[in-house]
């Protein structure tokens, strides 16, 4: 972004949730879509803040903050890594339930073992069936932490307000 009061706002945001901004830099999506989005990003404690010129146009200064500060919540209560740890859970089940499902099911499938390709297609069917089962619970989950960054982001801000108006734009603009 252009030095100006909205890039230092930011900053400051940032510096306030006890981060160190590198730098706030302003996204050009305009060209490919009407989406508008922002984040932050960073390993350790600097971050840099994205914002994209369509979020810049559709919002005033206190929407954007808002959103940096949505995005700051999902850093600070590590929203991120528990759904890696997540993931890698789930991943490792799903591997151990197709493995076990191909050595019961090899010699009767003409398989030469659990290493042989043509079993893929059982792995994908094993997978279907506990993502099927997982859905709903990481779902519900996934909701919820995106409710504390709301809750947070309205806290810290000072402007829940500003955040359910941006909200309302967002949903607005990116459903069209």
């Amino acid at each position: 972004l252009e030095a100006d009061a909205l890039k230092e706002r930011l900053a400051a945001l940032v510096e306030r949730a006890g981060f160190k901004a590198r730098a706030v830099y302003k996204v050009v999506l305009a060209r490919d879509t009407r989406r508008a989005n922002a984040a932050v990003v960073g390993l350790g404690s600097s971050k840099e803040i994205l914002v994209s010129d369509t979020a810049l146009e559709l919002m005033n200064a206190s929407e954007v903050e808002a959103v940096v500060a949505h995005e700051l919540a999902h850093i600070k209560r590590f929203h991120g890594e528990a759904m890696l740890v997540a993931g890698t859970a789930i991943s490792f089940v799903g591997f151990v339930l197709a493995a076990g499902v191909l050595s019961v099911c090899s010699k009767a499938l003409g398989l030469a073992g659990v290493w042989d390709v043509a079993g893929f297609p059982l792995v994908v069917a094993v997978f279907a069936g506990l993502f099927l089962f997982v859905s709903p619970p990481l779902n519900y989950i996934s909701r919820e932490m995106e409710r504390a960054a709301d809750v947070w982001a309205g806290r810290f801000t000072g402007s829940p307000e500003s955040l359910a108006s941006a909200i309302e734009k967002l949903a607005a603009n990116n459903l069209t």
